[in-house]
């Protein structure tokens, strides 16, 4: 009987034992995660849509920009999203957002706006995880 008793204390010590390494676990998680977000400048925003830098001459890659219903990009400080490259003109290019959906559009920049490679004419609808290049920074769009 006694033999018992202490069989049973052992699988229970051993199962909250595994309980707490597990809790242990999952907040560590949870911090690096949230210390990596601060580490690049994001916010936690679920379900917004956003472009995240790939490359570029002056941020560092992983920075996400938020857009907003419409977002501008440019070397002038009025736009919304910056961009410090002699290749960028002063309004290079606009998001727009249309009901549920973000549009691509060049507002006639001398060097264009690329999506996906291809060089675009009019406005264009974003599919999430879409590439889009403003003179020598690639963006990739996430909805």
């Amino acid at each position: 009987m006694f033999n018992l008793v202490l069989l049973v204390l052992k699988f229970t010590f051993l199962v909250l034992l595994y309980l707490f390494l597990l809790l242990v676990v999952r907040v560590v998680y949870r911090d690096i995660s949230l210390i990596s977000v601060k580490r690049h400048g994001q916010k936690r925003t679920k379900g917004a849509a956003r472009l995240i830098l790939i490359e570029g001459p002056q941020e560092p890659a992983g920075k996400v920009f938020v857009l907003s219903s419409e977002t501008t990009l440019g070397r002038s400080p009025e736009n919304q999203i910056v961009l410090t490259d002699d290749s960028v003109s002063q309004r290079h290019a606009r998001l727009l957002k249309r009901e549920e959906e973000y549009f691509l559009e060049d507002l006639d920049s001398t060097n264009g706006t690329f999506l996906e490679g291809e060089r675009i004419k009019e406005p264009i609808r974003l599919n999430s995880g879409d590439r889009v290049k403003v003179g020598r920074t690639i963006f990739q769009f996430r909805t």
